[in-house]
């Protein structure tokens, strides 16, 4: 950067990121110090960095009322174990392939399914009686679809929703493979295998696809006194982005203060005017948006429903 050695320049720089740095670390700041007040001084109008008078209650009843012992034990068993993943594919095609769905956990390449055989998994015979089975049993693993579909259909819609394309070496791979089972397993530090799940082993091709329960393998684990909370799918907390806000009347039901594109004396302020949603509680969005939408109202009076 030109000037960069200048003392002044340098300064100034330092300046910057020093204040940065500082709004950066404020919020959090904020929130360690009102841990430690009352309720009544964090909901006080007079802004107090400091507690006036410190106390724990806070943390004292969050132990209380939370397993936090059994908690901090749970995931000390957690981050105990390591977890890798034995893929069937030359070690080029695992890493073009990953490379751009990138996998959170460590892998593995064995295109000639040795890691299969030693741990005994099946892999059943391709006849005509093995294929009806997957051709009329009905799937949903993960309840990714709107309803259950027959194994193979699963698969493609599957792969059609990944955006995944079938290469020549990926084809002569399933080929050789087809129809190799998967399993899991928790092996102590010594080798033994504590807990198994192989694919289709109670369920039968129902199994198909169909990965262990959290729970189970947490308790296989060694964890206790598990709670889990599951995403509802298809059924979002905040309804968002049904009449959003755009330009384009063929777009949008709002234009960019809010009024109705059709309805010249119709002003819609909720979060039905976004036009994405976000990751959490979307109430202060809202009223920033209610306060933008009425100081436009506002500065608009005179040629508000032209």
């Amino acid at each position: 950067m030109a000037g960069a050695g200048n003392p002044l320049t340098r300064a100034a720089l330092y300046g910057v990121v020093a204040a940065c740095t500082v709004l950066t670390l404020l919020p959090y700041a904020w929130m360690l110090s009102s841990s430690f007040k009352p309720n009544v001084e964090i909901f006080s109008a007079a802004v107090q960095f400091v507690p006036a008078q410190p106390i724990l209650d806070n943390y004292t009843e969050a132990v209380a009322r939370q397993p936090v012992g059994r908690a901090i034990l749970n995931s000390v068993i957690v981050a105990g174990v390591e977890t890798l993943a034995v893929v069937a594919t030359r070690p080029e095609n695992a890493q073009l392939y990953f490379k751009f769905r990138p996998s959170p956990l460590r892998l593995a390449s064995d295109p000639q399914l040795t890691t299969h055989q030693a741990y005994g998994l099946p892999r059943p015979e391709p006849n005509a009686e093995f294929m009806n089975t997957l051709a009329t049993t009905l799937i949903n693993p993960n309840n990714d679809f709107p309803k259950p579909l027959p194994v193979i259909e699963a698969a493609m819609e599957t792969a059609k929703r990944d955006g995944y394309v079938e290469t020549a070496t990926d084809a002569a791979e399933r080929e050789r493979q087809f129809p190799q089972l998967k399993g899991y397993f928790l092996i102590d530090r010594d080798g033994t295998v504590r807990w198994a799940q192989v694919e289709c082993a109670t369920e039968g091709a129902a199994g198909v696809g169909k990965p262990p329960a959290t729970e189970e393998i947490l308790t296989a684990a060694g964890a206790t006194d598990l709670y889990t909370s599951r995403t509802i799918l298809n059924s979002p907390g905040h309804l968002l982005g049904t009449a959003r806000m755009g330009n384009d009347p063929e777009r949008s039901v709002v234009n960019a203060w809010g009024r109705c594109h059709d309805v010249k004396n119709l002003f819609i302020v909720d979060g039905s005017i976004w036009v994405t949603s976000g990751g959490v509680n979307p109430t202060s969005t809202i009223q920033a948006l209610a306060l933008y939408v009425a100081d436009s109202m506002k500065q608009r009076l005179a040629t508000l429903f032209d």
